[in-house]
């Protein structure tokens, strides 16, 4: 039915020929194949994005880490998986809607840009404690250098935890929101974006960690 359905739209917008008749074709098939079309022209424009916001991060990171005296490569790798970290949970949570049998939509391709704006911002102020932190307990004795990257991550979590919870609540209950639309494709999009957003939280709160404690071990090397 689908070949059927191609054929007639390519017959149209290719062979038919008429002065007189003009003819829009519109069927399931020709719908979601312009959907897709679109939907992947989105695609070198978020691997621009995710390059300069990258690149700006690493920068910004690097100024920040060598004014404090504690800069290392792994500042580098902080600033990547920033930008990393929310096309994953995009990836995770909108993988997760198609397997629950929620249909793809191109506006779901705006869904990426939207969670990379969040998660950079989220990453930066828990870079910026975590700096800062660092710099007020390097001058205190260190007995147990475990406990001292665990003191430190407490810390970090204590005082960044309020803030990036608060700009994940808001935005799930915003996108909340707007699932209660009856425009269906405004549906799919809070949906999405609500999904992504709380998963971009888990993977920070999760993952960020383990790169906090890799920069720790460098930063000890420093003082």
């Amino acid at each position: 039915m689908k070949e059927y359905e191609r054929s007639i739209v390519e017959y149209f917008q290719k062979d038919f020929k008429s002065d007189l008749i003009s003819v829009n074709v519109l069927t399931d098939s020709f719908i979601t194949s312009e959907i897709v079309r679109s939907g992947l022209t989105l695609l070198p424009f978020l691997v621009i994005g995710f390059v300069i916001m990258a690149t700006f991060s690493s920068i910004t990171f690097s100024i920040s880490a060598t004014a404090l005296k504690q800069m290392n490569i792994h500042k580098i790798t902080l600033a990547v998986m920033a930008c990393v970290t929310p096309f994953m949970a995009c990836g995770a949570s909108l993988g997760g809607m198609f397997w629950a049998n929620f249909r793809f939509g191109s506006i779901l391709c705006v869904t990426p840009f939207l969670v990379l704006a969040i998660g950079v911002d989220d990453a930066y102020l828990m870079v910026n404690a975590w700096q800062r932190i660092t710099t007020h307990r390097r001058k205190m004795p260190i007995d147990n250098v475990n406990a001292e990257v665990r003191r430190r991550i407490t810390e970090m979590l204590v005082e960044t935890g309020p803030s990036v919870s608060i700009t994940t609540i808001t935005n799930v209950l915003a996108f909340g929101i707007g699932a209660l639309t009856p425009t269906p494709e405004i549906q799919l999009f809070s949906i999405g974006n609500a999904l992504a957003v709380v998963v971009d939280f888990i993977f920070q709160v999760i993952l960020g960690k383990f790169f906090f404690i890799f920069d720790s071990g460098w930063t000890k090397h420093v003082d």
